[in-house]
This record gives structure tokens, sequence and C-alpha cells, in this order.
């Protein structure tokens, strides 16, 4: 059994030994084919060597008229033709007249390249080589500059064939089906800059990060966007009265809540505009709670300004055990005293009673 088993493990491996050995073969063919009929134009470097010939051997490059130069037969032009024709038109001038029964061998050593230019606001402008064999495709050319850089208009990316109109495609249409678009020697693309490029919005005033926010070169910058690239509001912004300026004069406020959560948010900017936190006028104004609560004192008014009569006991502490809440009394500069009832306040929270600064609220005792 273990005889066989060897024997099927030899015969295996020979069949994938020849397998791989007619596959190379096949391709060196066909590789070889594909020289053969490759058609030799200006700036190809070719190679030249006759049998038992050394003095003949010579490398030559074919200039634009088509002609290379070669020992004895002088300049022959090659224009147009394959390496295999080259080489039947070299052997029969030098069977002509210098040499029975030539064996010539013509082969290049380096190609001519052919290129397109991709210029403009990619990462590497420059030509790019078409390469050998092969074709070069739209979208393998901008990738082979590097991809767009971030100025780059993505909107409109020119093509200029050598032979044809120009046509504008979109970047998003290149990346899904610029494999579609063949180019050819000559042939250009120009990436323009962005017509934002440059562009800046103006946030100033109470965020963490005040300066110039870059509108992006989609130009779609909107408003949240650009309130988060300056770090959010300040400690002391007023979260009420966020403003923006329109470079054509324009003015509106919006509050904080509104562009975090509503259609402020959402406002595209244009370059030239100006968004500016004033500080809050509530930084430092406090109302004075005093008498029957849990922790009698000063109680600082929130950013907004909205402090209601219930927010500032409860900022106290709540009010004690011993606390009149039929007797509150609030005092308010430049007017009289107010008698206040919780009770009947709490039936109608809809309608809160809002506080100023240095407002004095007095919790009183009751006796019974």
């Amino acid at each position: 059994m273990d005889k066989i088993t060897s024997s099927l493990s030899v015969i295996f491996g020979f069949l994938l030994a020849t397998s791989a050995f007619l596959v190379a073969q096949e391709e060196a063919a066909s590789n070889a084919n594909l020289r053969e009929a490759y058609v030799l134009r200006p700036n190809d470097v070719v190679e030249l060597s006759v049998y038992e010939e050394p003095d003949l051997a010579k490398i030559a490059t074919i200039l634009k008229t088509g002609e290379a130069s070669f020992p004895l037969i002088g300049a022959v032009n090659l224009k147009g033709l394959s390496l295999g024709k080259a080489s039947e038109k070299i052997r029969a001038l030098y069977a002509a007249d210098y040499i029975r029964y030539p064996r010539v061998n013509l082969s290049v050593s380096e190609y001519a390249v052919d290129y397109v230019n991709v210029i403009g606001m990619v990462t590497t402008p420059g030509k790019i080589p078409i390469p050998q064999f092969s074709d070069l495709d739209l979208r393998a050319a901008v990738a082979n500059a590097g991809g767009l850089t971030v100025l780059a208009d993505r909107e409109k990316i020119v093509y200029n064939p050598i032979d044809g109109e120009p046509k504008e495609f979109s970047y998003d249409f290149i990346r899904q089906k610029g494999d579609t678009i063949i180019l050819k020697s000559g042939d250009q693309v120009v990436v323009r800059e962005s017509p934002f490029a440059g562009k800046t919005v103006l946030v100033s005033g109470e965020v963490i990060k005040p300066g110039t926010v870059s509108i992006p070169a989609d130009g779609n910058l909107e408003l949240a966007s650009a309130l988060a690239q300056a770090g959010g509001l300040g400690e002391e912004a007023d979260p009420a009265a966020i403003q923006l300026t329109r470079a054509d004069g324009g003015t509106s406020s919006y509050s904080y809540e509104s562009v975090e959560k509503g259609a402020a948010g959402k406002i595209r900017l244009r370059g030239g505009d100006r968004l500016n936190i004033p500080k809050s006028r509530f930084v430092n104004a406090v109302v004075s709670v005093i008498g029957q609560v849990s922790k009698p004192g000063v109680v600082k008014f929130p950013l907004d300004g909205k402090l209601d009569l219930f927010r500032a006991l409860a900022m106290a502490g709540g009010t004690t055990e011993l606390a009149n809440e039929k007797k509150i009394i609030l005092t308010r500069p430049g007017e009289d005293p107010k008698t206040l009832n919780l009770s009947k306040l709490r039936e109608n929270k809809s309608q809160p009673l809002w506080l100023f600064p240095s407002d004095e609220i007095k919790v009183t005792e009751r006796w019974f």
C-alpha cells in the first residue's frame, strides 16, 4: 500500500511540474509574439547584433524622423515597422552588399514612453506614463498623480483629449466610471482649484478656540459644524444669542439649542460670514434667597438668564418645614415688595414667575 501511495505521489508531482512548465512555455511564447509584433516609433532604443560580426553590434535611438543608424548600412527608416519586419529589413540591407546570409537579431532595449499630463490640484502633478502593452484610464491617471488635494474642485475635473473637445467630469464619476475612459498620449487632465479654496468664516467671542474656520472644497460648511470646529461655547457664552453676520451685511441671532438640535444648525455659511458669541450679561447676576430655605444666600443666574421662582428656591435647597409658603416676599429694586403664595403659583406652572438680577426672595416663617 505504501509503495502505491508513493508511486501516486511521484506521478502527481510529475504532472504538476509538467503543467507548470507548459504554462511557462506558453507565456514565454506569448510575450515573444508581443515583442515581435511591437511597432517601432521615435525614441525607442533598439539593440542590433549580427552573428559572428561583433563590429556590427549597435545600440541606436530611433529619431523623430523614424531613422536609426547602424554600421555599414547607415540610416534606416524603421518608423511604423513591427520589430519582426524591421529585423528583416536590416537583414536584407546587410545581405545585399555586405554579408552572405546574415543572422540578424534586433530587440528593443528601451521603449519610448507615452505620457498624459495631470495638472492642478493633485498631490503630484506632472506626466503620468502610459504602461507598455496596456491602457491608462482616467481613474488610474488621477490615482497615479496621488489623488485630489483638499483644495480641489471635485465637481469640475476637465479632460482635454489631444484630438477632441474638452469634457468635464465630477470626481465621483471618475471614481465610479473613470475606467471606461481610455487616455492617449498627449491627453491632459486638469483638476481646478475649488472656488471655495481660501474662503473662511470668522468665529469670535465666547468660544473655546476663536479664529477662522476654513470652508471645505465642496463649499458645505454648516453653522453647527463651524461652531464645533471652534471648540463649542465657552463657559461664559450667552447661549441665547449666537449672532450670524453675513458677508453681504445681513444679521441674524439664534439660540444654542436651535443650532444644536434645530434647523439653525443646518444653515450653510459662506466665505466672509462672521459668527459672534457674546458674553452672557448674566455672568455675575444673582438673586438673594433668604429666610426659611435650607441654604440661604445668593443664587447665580443661568447664562441664558432664565431663572424662575421655583428654580431659585430649589437651588437654595428648598423650603424648610417652618416655611410659610403662603407668604413669600419678592423685593425687586425700584418696586414695592410683593407677597406670593407658592400653592397658587404651583397650580399655574405654565406661566412661570421669572426673576430679575438683584431680586430678593424671602421665605417667611409660619407660627403654627
